[in-house]
């Protein structure tokens, strides 16, 4: 991630190398629509037992991106699988085919667990930007039957996560609609929706992971930019506010003089400190 208040921000490049040690399985298959194949590559560590596994979904404004700049293989070197997944974009489907997608990733790592290696009862999400909305929507939609679908099949998986981090995501759609009326990026979220959001206001209330708070959700660790031009930092605050009233494991970490977009040596140790104590803890 980078310094950045472009939105969509930019994939990071080049590819990172593979950390010593980590095995990397690309380009597998885990469902097909409508003969779209939908592709996850995924890294292994070196470990003697099974690994809890880091989903990463990237960003674009739902509309760009793809998974070959994954900047969550970092973790691969601290034990973690990481599973960086491609899901359809807004000028294929709209809204719900993006989360159907990343719910079908999460029921094929589990279907496929013991194949590679990993350990399906610890799995988190982690994404940016619109990869951030989508994996806080993971975290808090689990059971609900119209965001499940039925992509990929493996349905007698869970699509469950057990941790989240989310990083200057979306929480709300309305406001964002709001924030973005007459800029640059109003037709990222028309195209998401499949419209204007006044057209679509279930799909967007749907969509908004505010809408699904409840006090099972998963531990959340949301960063943010104050200086976000893009997504407003009060998306972070008001999910964070939301979680910690209803009594779940929340933290937010506003950085200070930050775009849409960020990174440092600092960030990762925290984001892999946070999915240590979340995927490797004495529940383990």
């Amino acid at each position: 991630m980078t310094q950045e208040n472009s939105c969509p921000p930019p994939d990071p490049t080049p590819v990172p190398p593979l950390p010593e040690g980590v095995t990397a399985h690309r380009e597998v298959e885990y469902a097909r629509v409508d003969g779209h194949r939908l592709l996850l590559d995924l890294f292994l560590p070196r470990a003697p037992g099974p690994a809890p596994v880091v989903v990463w979904v990237h960003g674009g404004g739902w509309r760009v991106g793809n998974k070959e700049a994954c900047p969550a293989l970092y973790l691969a070197a601290a034990g973690f699988a990481i599973a960086s997944i491609e899901y359809r974009l807004s000028d294929t489907q709209p809204f719900p085919a993006q989360i159907h997608d990343c719910k079908a990733a999460i029921r094929w790592l589990r279907a496929h667990a013991d194949q590679y290696k990993l350990d399906g009862a610890h799995i988190g999400a982690y994404g940016c930007s619109a990869g951030g909305h989508l994996v806080a929507l993971l975290g808090v939609s689990d059971d609900n039957a119209h965001l499940e679908g039925d992509v990929g099949g493996n349905l007698k998986f869970s699509s469950g996560v057990q941790a989240v981090c989310n990083c200057c995501g979306v929480s709300d759609l309305f406001d964002l609609a709001e924030a973005w009326r007459s800029t640059e990026y109003a037709p990222y979220l028309d195209a998401f929706l499949g419209g204007p959001i006044e057209e679509f206001k279930d799909k967007a209330a749907a969509a908004s992971p505010l809408t699904h708070i409840a006090p099972d959700a998963p531990p959340f660790y949301s960063l943010h930019g104050d200086k976000d031009e893009c997504v407003p930092v009060q998306q972070s605050v008001r999910l964070d506010e939301a979680l910690r009233q209803a009594g779940a494991d929340s933290t937010l970490e506003i950085i200070q003089g930050a775009g849409h977009g960020f990174g440092s040596p600092q960030i990762e140790s925290d984001i892999r400190d946070f999915f240590q104590r979340t995927l490797m803890g004495p529940c383990r």
